[in-house]
């Protein structure tokens, strides 16, 4: 008992970093706060006995580590890296699916590997709201993760906000060159 309060718990610091994270500007702070979520997230799913969620996290802990290194130095995205990140989450995911629910870690870590790796910040809101989202959520009530569950229906509209703010910005950028 006391490992699932803990593990509620940590979902609520979860949350409001979470939460910053959809209204940072720049992309280098997006990805370093989403990887304090991603560990917090192994934490909580570890204290769960949900193995599938803290590799998956574990993984995209590692992801996050590697694409703020890039974004500081300027270095290119590459299909070979994009091939190796999809690899490593299946490889490593294979060996936690103990039910049909702990393969949902394995997915979403394959379509945001992909959403992070390309440069486009709308697909990568996308991703988030559409697919993430939605499938955390349904992993979540089968974990007992109470908290991110409730978290991933508001994550969605924050991910919202956040993406019509940008194309907002853009459209203003684009009259403002064109007059």
């Amino acid at each position: 008992m006391t490992d699932f309060l803990i593990a509620q718990s940590i979902a609520v610091v979860i949350c409001v970093v979470a939460c910053g994270s959809y209204f940072a500007k720049k992309k280098s702070i997006y990805l370093f706060l989403q990887l304090l979520v991603n560990l917090l997230y192994g934490v909580q799913y570890l204290l769960l006995g949900q193995l599938s969620g803290t590799v998956s996290n574990a993984v995209s802990s590692f992801k996050y580590v590697y694409f703020i290194y890039k974004e500081k130095t300027g270095r290119e995205n590459n299909k070979k890296e994009l091939l190796i990140f999809l690899a490593l989450s299946v490889i490593l995911g294979v060996f936690v699916i103990d039910s049909w629910f702990s393969v949902i870690p394995i997915i979403t870590s394959l379509l945001f590997t992909y959403a992070i790796w390309q440069e486009s910040e709308i697909v990568l809101r996308v991703v988030v709201i559409i697919c993430c989202n939605l499938m955390w959520v349904v992993f979540n009530l089968f974990a007992g993760a109470w908290v991110s569950a409730v978290y991933s229906f508001a994550e969605m509209t924050f991910a919202a906000v956040t993406m019509i703010k940008i194309l907002k910005d853009r459209g203003e950028s684009l009259e403002e060159n064109t007059n």
